[in-house]
């Protein structure tokens, strides 16, 4: 029943959910709640005690990894209190840790719980929220078991004579940064558009000025550790790369040669928001096109929905996977009805194969329809994408059992410590 209160909660209209239309939207009724049309959602069912039943409105294999999703997530309805928003600091989880403590950007303290399935074996973690120092020197201190490093300290522990070199991992992650190009205005309505944008990006310029070439430069949407990444497609693609001769070409074999009118990049953040990485794009785009281009900055705390509601002709944009599925990124991101199509993409082709993979039950079939959809999208135009990010992290020997994730959750339950030695 608690299931079911969660996420008829996450449905109702005056939540407000960003989310819930895409993460929940595959059960029947979710539509008609999330409208106001309904008071309970028709596919939810509670049978008993432990037993929930859910009827969706096709078959959708990939459900079940939506539910790993925060949408989704159960609270208990006996401790949520609508006049007091405090209750979320003293959440009953269900989880293998609850929360001990919290102080605001400070730290969060978690402590086993017992009544898990299987107790982890650590008794406490805690995870800092804002940390004084540099990363690596907070972990030459023993002040932290684990840590995320960047920049110039990721840079520093990937050298094989650094100290910290061997307690150093790293994995590509499942994000992809790019630009969305909306072909629903003009000028992007014309493929030759489209493509001389892409050839006058320097893909290999632009990860050398903003994370000092450590990122994997971007050719395909899909990152490569996500079922149905095809290293032919992006193979191919790679060599589709910088060439300002070949981007000039393809404007003037456009309809829009002698008159290429301004161009909107939108982008999350504020008027005073300085973005080397759209200062970079855009002075290309100005140098090798000349085209004039202004950035228009959508609120960054709702960036999707703002992006929606005032469309561009190209739109800044990064995403992570939140379940492996190659539906978590082109049907999500490219379908011409989702919420989170920022760039207005559509194509009515494009549509259709993704419809028919979300009910496609072989899973060879269905990795080979997405493998020909992203293809579609690339011949297309619709994006450019910039990069798939790396994530670089130290370990302290003593933990063990750690597992670099490509999707960044750390698996913190299946850990275990070996003791401290003595003197130390």
């Amino acid at each position: 029943a608690d299931f079911k209160y969660s996420w008829e909660r996450a449905a109702d209209p005056e939540t407000d959910s960003t989310t819930v239309a895409t993460y929940l939207g595959d059960i029947l009724g979710v539509p008609e709640k999330l409208s106001g049309e309904a008071e309970s959602i028709a596919g939810l069912e509670v049978i008993d005690d432990r037993t929930l039943k859910v009827t969706l409105d096709g078959s959708k294999p990939y459900f079940l990894l939506k539910l790993t999703y925060p949408t989704s997530f159960v609270i208990d309805e006996a401790v949520v209190d609508p006049d007091d928003k405090e209750w979320v600091f003293e959440p009953n989880s269900s989880g293998p840790y609850t929360l001990s403590e919290f102080q605001e950007e400070t730290v969060l303290i978690f402590k086993r719980n017992e009544n898990y399935h299987t107790s982890p074996a650590i008794s406490n973690v805690i995870h800092l929220l804002y940390q004084i120092g540099s990363p690596t020197s907070l972990f030459e201190s023993g002040e932290v078991d684990v840590v995320w490093v960047w920049g110039d300290h990721a840079k520093r522990v990937r050298q094989p004579e650094d100290e910290l070199h061997d307690l150093w991992s790293s994995t590509t992650s499942l994000c992809t940064s790019y630009v969305g190009l909306n072909n629903t205005l003009p000028p992007m309505d014309d493929p030759n558009v489209r493509l001389a944008f892409v050839l006058a990006v320097d893909k290999e310029g632009l990860n050398e000025l903003l994370n000092d070439g450590i990122d994997l430069v971007a050719q395909s949407i899909l990152p490569p550790a996500m079922p149905g990444f095809s290293t032919d497609l992006a193979q191919q693609q790679a060599g589709i790369g910088y060439d300002p001769d070949a981007a000039r070409a393809a404007l003037a074999e456009s309809a829009y040669a002698a008159d290429l009118p301004p161009i909107t990049f939108i982008a999350g953040g504020f008027g005073t928001t300085e973005r080397d990485d759209l200062n970079a794009l855009i002075a290309s785009w100005q140098e090798e096109l000349g085209a004039e281009i202004s950035v228009e900055y959508l609120d960054p705390f709702d960036y999707t929905r703002a992006a929606r509601e005032n469309p561009g002709h190209l739109a800044s944009y990064g995403w992570c996977a939140d379940y492996p599925d190659p539906q978590n990124f082109l049907d999500v991101l490219f379908h011409s009805q989702s919420e989170f199509n920022v760039s207005s993409y559509s194509n009515t082709e494009v549509d259709a194969l993704l419809e028919e993979a979300r009910t496609e039950l072989d899973p060879t079939r269905r990795l080979s329809l997405y493998q020909e959809i992203e293809a579609m999208l690339l011949s297309d135009v619709a994006v450019i994408p910039l990069d798939h990010g790396v994530s670089d992290v130290l370990v302290n020997p003593r933990v063990q059992g750690y597992v670099l994730s490509p999707m960044g959750v750390p698996i913190v339950h299946r850990l275990s410590l070996e003791p401290f030695e003595e003197g130390n």
